[in-house]
């Protein structure tokens, strides 16, 4: 069942009527089991292979063995760091074993990975880590430790919650509240928009450019880097926004996972706003643990290199993500070393930091790095990435997408003009956020038939113009594939 379906909102239109319904008659109580029911539900039907259960329930079942067993034993430190070592490592050994197969190892088999299997695993992880820290008391309701673990508005795709932001929500009471579930619905049409407006529309060019036979050279590869960047970032904040709206409709809100990435002024700044989540898990699991930046710059980069070939590898065990890892290290140290140079020619050239030539500028380089390390992403391997960098620039030819014959290569202009509309609805957004404006509360003031009336259009211009537009079908989000 995909967050895209109808089928899937009949079934959380149920689930909340459900929800309501337990509360109201309980007086508040057991409408966790509604969510338990509904996730375990959800879950069955969007797993691929019976066999592949047993990689979900062997992580659920040893973080809250470990957990509990951590937080028993909390006064022999010894034993409990050996208890929570063992269960973090049980913990991640589904996940490593299916991204090891057939490369380091072969099971003679081709296990079916449970779908989220990624996000699902770093969050319990998280829980084991927490609870032998201290930072929090382990759930001892095996029931409750299910329906942290597999909620299904984040089981497939995220945002990695943290058990302490979501305990009180999840099994807490909660009653129906107009503007958490209108904020919700709010969430899921902006979703939509960007999914199919922008991420599957530029998805077409883009696969013919990385997908094709090596014929697309020059500023045909430029223009589908910049395009996957932003159908990449639509795609996976689309289901981020599909999730936090979601979880809304039942009064509960999850953690951010997106702060407007390609407004960064570095890459140290893109990191802190892109897959938020993620970047703060390699930070307090990986990084920090590591010794962070407190044993000096050298150990420093160290850390950082490791952490980020930890993120490719958790991406993917091909060559090329993990070198896309190490891309983004090398470019956090160079950074790091030429920060004070680059401040000094900025303001010896008079350019105030807070001007826009000096942010704008800062902008620009730090989109043309993040969008040159996704072409090594986006690419089959890495060997083809290499090549598609080297031809961006060595048949470069600026003209060719003004040519009649490029409204060919898998978007019409009537494409490319819905696209580039969508993208500065997208940009007008992001520049309001990014002041401080927050448009729902702006949208709230407004009067509900003037609400109603703007929900109704977006739904149909996506209806007419996205989703059965021009001949496109949705496309899996892409996050999901890892």
């Amino acid at each position: 069942m995909s967050y895209l379906a109808l089928e899937f909102y009949i079934f959380v239109i149920i689930a909340c009527l459900a929800y309501y319904a337990v509360g109201a008659i309980f007086k508040g109580r057991f409408q966790w089991c509604v969510l338990l029911a509904g996730s375990v539900f959800f879950y069955a039907l969007v797993i691929r292979d019976a066999g592949s259960v047993a990689w979900l329930a062997l992580p659920v079942a040893v973080s809250y063995a470990g957990g509990i067993a951590a937080h028993k034993y909390g006064e022999r430190p010894r034993l409990k760091k050996i208890i929570t070592a063992v269960s973090v490592i049980l913990a991640a050994a589904p996940l490593i074993t299916i991204k090891l197969n057939g490369t380091l190892f072969d099971l003679k088999t081709n296990p079916v990975a449970p779908i989220g299997l990624s996000f699902f695993t770093l969050q319990l992880i998280a829980y084991t880590a927490d609870c032998g820290s201290g930072k929090i008391v382990p759930q001892k309701n095996p029931l409750k430790h299910l329906l942290f673990s597999t909620f299904f508005p984040y089981i497939i795709q995220g945002p990695i919650p943290r058990y302490e932001f979501m305990k009180d929500q999840l099994f807490g009471s909660h009653r129906y509240d107009s503007e958490k579930v209108m904020h919700g619905v709010q969430k899921i049409i902006f979703g939509f928009f960007l999914k199919y407006m922008i991420a599957d529309k530029a998805a077409g060019f883009v696969s013919l450019v990385f997908d094709g036979d090596g014929s697309m050279v020059g500023s045909c590869i430029i223009l589908a880097a910049v395009l996957y960047a932003f159908q990449l970032y639509t795609d996976f904040y689309s289901c981020t926004l599909i999730c936090q709206g979601v979880a809304l409709l039942f009064g509960i809100r999850l953690p951010e996972n997106f702060g407007r990435p390609y407004l960064s002024l570095s890459i140290k700044d893109f990191w802190r706003r892109w897959h938020i989540s993620l970047s703060t898990w390699l930070r307090d699991y990986i990084y920090i643990p590591l010794g962070g930046s407190r044993k000096g710059r050298a150990r420093k980069y160290v850390n950082l290199i490791v952490t980020f070939l930890v993120s490719g590898f958790w991406h993917g065990n091909y060559l090329q993500f993990i070198v896309w890892g190490g891309v983004h290290a090398i470019y956090q140290m160079i950074g790091d070393c030429t920060h004070a140079v680059k401040e000094k020619a900025y303001e010896a050239a008079g350019v105030a930091r807070d001007s826009m030539l000096y942010k704008s500028v800062k902008r620009l380089g730090t989109f043309i790095l993040v969008t040159a390390a996704w072409i090594l992403f986006r690419a089959k391997d890495l060997e083809t990435g290499i090549r598609l960098i080297r031809d961006a620039f060595r048949y470069y030819n600026p003209w060719r997408i003004f040519g009649a014959r490029f409204f060919e290569l898998g978007m019409d202009y009537r494409e490319f003009g819905l696209l580039g509309l969508s993208l500065l609805i997208l940009g007008a957004v992001s520049r309001a956020q990014e002041k401080g404006v927050s448009l729902h509360e702006r949208f709230r003031e407004q009067h509900l038939i003037i609400r109603w009336a703007v929900y109704i259009c977006a739904i149909v211009f996506i209806w007419v113009f996205g989703t059965y537009g021009f001949g496109f079908n949705a496309q899996d989000f892409i996050y999901g594939g890892f």
